[in-house]
């Protein structure tokens, strides 16, 4: 009898935890998950400006980065520089699905890029296996510049290309002329995509 009993506790047990293992939180919905949430953004854009927080994880504790990253858009969302075919594209793209890749290339291209930079630079505290985060949103593209309407140079992040960014908490990456960043064996962007051409006299 006691056996018996034993056993029913376990396999209760056993499903409460089965069933608590399929339970998920998830936050609410986003603009990556959700069209009707993206902000508005112009097609005549050339370029679009990020807002990015970065954060470090170290010995002495955590560390945050802000500030605004002003990127051109990649030729695919870029009618100034979009090949025929990517300008065929672009013309059927319904504006909202255009919305959405506008933010998208913040928060997954942009936001690597901006984490690959930070981990080159802090390297002697920021060692690959330091946590670090960047997290990059957008309220739009509207902006056209000169400087996104021709394809950047393909040129390395080093402090030549891209001084420290590292002394204060303002990320600031105004003076960067770099276009992939190159950290922990891996390119941002990677090896067989477009560089990302940062367009540091923006004005917004």
């Amino acid at each position: 009898m006691l056996a018996r009993k034993f056993t029913s506790i376990v396999a209760g047990v056993a499903v409460a935890l089965g069933s608590c293992a399929y339970v998920e939180h998830q936050g609410p919905p986003t603009c990556s998950d959700d069209v009707t949430l993206c902000p508005t953004s112009s097609k005549t854009a050339t370029a679009v400006s990020c807002e990015c927080t970065c954060t470090v994880g170290m010995i002495a504790g955590e560390r945050t980065l802000r500030g605004k990253v002003k990127a051109c858009l990649p030729a695919a969302l870029n009618a100034a520089i979009a090949s025929p075919e990517q300008q065929i594209a672009l013309d059927a793209m319904d504006p909202r699905e255009y919305d959405q890749r506008v933010f998208r290339y913040c928060h997954e291209s942009v936001a690597g890029f901006v984490q690959g930079i930070v981990r080159t630079q802090g390297k002697s505290f920021i060692a690959c296996g330091v946590p670090l985060t960047c997290e990059c949103s957008t309220g739009g593209a509207f902006l056209d510049t000169w400087a996104c309407r021709s394809p950047c140079l393909d040129v390395s992040c080093s402090e030549r290309t891209c001084p420290n960014i590292l002394y204060t908490t303002v990320l600031d990456m105004g003076w960067c002329s770099c276009s992939r960043a190159e950290a922990c064996a891996g390119s941002f962007p990677g090896p067989d995509e477009p560089p990302l051409c940062l367009s540091s006299n923006l004005k917004q």
